[in-house]
This record gives C-alpha cells, structure tokens and sequence, in this order.
C-alpha cells in the first residue's frame, strides 16, 4: 500500500494509477490526541483541512480519541470516487490497538523528491494510544536516531514496530535491542477503510444513555416550574436568554488560555533541533574540506548546545578556547609551496569565500605520508573557526 504524503504524489497516482491502493499521510493528514488542537484547526484553518469523525484510540469505554482532519485539496480531488478511502492514521491505530503489548508503532515513508522521511509514532501504553508524534526529518541514519530516540528513552519498556513501507531501520541503533521488530506488516492484506467526509464533522463528546435520561428528567422538572408563569413572562425570559446568554458557549471554547497554550505548542515544534544544527555545520565543513586536490582529513569537531561556556582544546601551540558552534579542523594537504604559512593562508583564504565561516590557523608542521609505497611531503593544519555566517 502506498504511502501519500503531498498533493503532487496524490495527483500523480490518481492520474498514473487510478485503481492504486494507498493511505493518506504527512502533509495531507493532520492528527492529533488533543481537542484543543482540533478546535484551533477548526477556527483559523477552516479553509484548508476537512475535520473528519473523531476516532475511539482505546478498548475501555472512557478511553482516548484520536483527532484527524484530511487536506481540503485532497478531499475534493477524491470526491466521487466509489468505495473507502484509507487515513495511514487509521491504519496505524487499528494495528497498535490489536497488539497486547505495549508498544511504540513507528509508521510513514520517504519521501524521494526531498530524501526526508515522515515519520508517525503512536504510543500505546495498557490497550490505549496515550501518544503521537509526527516527524519529517533528512534520511540519514543520525539525523532519524536524533528525532526518534527520545521517544524511546521515555518508554524503555515498550516494544518498537518499524512498519513496512519505511527506509531501512538504523541498524546499528537497534540490532541489539530484543524490542525491535522491522518491516512489520501492520496492515495484514486489509486497509481499514473508512468514508472520507467533504465537509468537516463535529468532534464534542457523545452523549450516553444515562445523560440523556439525566438531561430529560431535568427539563421536565424546569417544564414543570415554569408552566405555572403566564405566556408573556416566558417570552419576556426567553428574550432575555437570546439578548444576555447566547454566544457564551463559543466565547468560552476560544478563551485566552486555550489560545496561548496552542500558541506555546506552536513555538515550541518551530524550534530548530541544535543537535541537527551540529551536524549541519559537520556537513558543511566536510563539503568544503573534501574539495581540497590530495586533503587526508584527521578530525573536525564542533561544538554544540553542551557548551555553556568557553571550552578548551588541545593543538599543537597549545590550548585553544572555543565557544558554542566553534569548530576546529585538523587536516593533512600535499606540500606544494615551500612555506607551510604561505600555501596554509591559501587555503584558509579559499575556505573563508566559499563557506561563509571564518578560519584562523593555529599551527602547521611538515610530515612524510606512505600511501601505496610512495613517500609523500605533506603540510598538517590545525584551524579553528567561528560561528558561521552563511553554510
């Protein structure tokens, strides 16, 4: 089953394979645990998402829900078509909810046209999904162990399902661990299909037997107070609701507090990983450093968000102090001008245009490297930079 994750993708199956069995996800789907979220999505985005039914995510009667609305594009574009459309939500949910364990099923697919994989993690502690998290991150083995491990950290007993239809697991992270379990077919040969609404549902709590029973032996108790009261004082009261009362119930579900909490989550998931602004710098220093004609690289070290202060390093001439996003180079270059000084200043030069990060040389000496019998002269550098302006 295929995983659709932009309308480009959506368009292109619907026009290249028409019968194509897929599921819906990434930026076509938003889903969530919260009703907050749901009801913020409701009132400033009404235009763009679909509010479908809200779904049951646990076996007991008082369990959670899980919240999904479907891209209003790519509703319109599978208006009309016959039978069940399937939410990758959906799919997910069902699975986990099938399992006696607890367990953190991992779900999603590449995306080719990005090389960045979307990632839906649901959490399922006792029979309940309790958490979701939707990632979409570069497809590299650090970068995925980055956004994927403190998940794993807060739950250390729950087993992992990476599903099928996902890039190959990060194996160096997981084959010791007996909780993996990849290429899981979550699905069983079946899609859960359900009815793909156009226009958005509503999500407020269903009313059980017992309320409504509750409800109407409390207007009949009301009915029969006020029976007494002549038409025209009913009508009076009755105006007096529409004129004071009426809109109160919208006023309180758009209160301040529930608009600055969603406010907080919204700046919280824009904030950049500074584990990943690290390895950024990393690439970017390897991109430029491997373009150097015969370069041996020794070490590149960057510094990150450990770092409170200033951090000495070891070099040749001694302890160097490096601050947050500092780095230091040690790298060996063929020996083609007499002056280590000379040809280093090149090559720092060349470094500081093309990279937009500031170099300083912090020590040079001459060494002999053997490389298929053939001795060589070689310059080895020591240089440190500053945080960079452009990468």
């Amino acid at each position: 089953m295929i995983y659709i994750s932009t309308i480009k993708q959506l368009q292109t199956v619907l026009d290249e394979s028409p019968k194509a069995k897929f599921m819906l996800g990434g930026e076509l789907a938003f889903v969530t645990t919260e009703k907050d979220a749901i009801d913020e999505l409701l009132v400033n985005h009404e235009d763009d998402y679909v509010v479908q039914p809200k779904r049951k995510a646990g076996k007991s009667r008082s369990g959670s829900s899980l919240y999904v609305a479907v891209a209003k594009d790519a509703a319109e574009l599978l208006e009309g078509r016959s039978g069940y459309d399937v939410i990758a939500a959906d799919q997910y949910l069902a699975y986990g909810l099938s399992l006696k364990d607890d367990t953190i099923v991992i779900g999603g697919a590449l995306n080719h046209d990005t090389n960045e994989v979307v990632f839906e993690v649901f959490v399922f502690t006792g029979s309940q999904l309790i958490e979701y998290y939707e990632k979409e991150v570069r497809n590299s083995t650090v970068t995925i162990q980055t956004a994927l491990t403190p998940i794993f950290r807060d739950h250390p007993d729950h087993f992992i399902h990476w599903c099928a239809g996902l890039p190959d697991a990060p194996m160096d992270r997981f084959d010791a661990d007996e909780r993996f379990i990849d290429h899981v077919d979550f699905s069983k040969g079946h899609g859960i299909k359900r009815k793909l609404h156009t226009k958005s549902q509503g999500v407020d709590e269903p009313w059980f037997a017992w309320q409504g029973a509750a409800v109407a032996a409390a207007g009949a108790a009301v009915f029969a107070c006020v029976i007494g009261f002549s038409w025209a004082g009913l009508q009076s009261e009755r105006q007096y609701y529409l004129d004071e009362v009426a809109g109160f119930e919208d006023s309180y579900r758009n209160s301040d507090q529930s608009l600055q909490l969603l406010r907080h989550r919204d700046f919280l998931l824009k904030q950049t990983n500074s584990g990943v602004q690290v390895l950024d710098t990393v690439d970017a220093l390897l991109a430029r450093l491997s373009g150097l004609d015969g370069v041996i690289i020794h070490r590149v070290t960057v510094l990150g968000d450990m770092v409170t202060s200033q951090a000495p390093r070891q070099t040749e001439f001694g302890m160097v102090n490096l601050s947050k996003g500092d780095f230091l180079v040690e790298i060996s270059l063929p020996a083609f001008d007499a002056s280590a000084r000379v040809q280093g200043e090149q090559v720092i030069r060349g470094l500081s245009e093309r990279s937009g990060m500031s170099f300083r040389l912090v020590s040079h000496r001459k060494e002999v490297i053997t490389s298929n019998d053939i001795a060589k002269d070689y310059w080895r550098y020591q240089m440190v930079g500053g945080k960079p302006n452009a990468i």
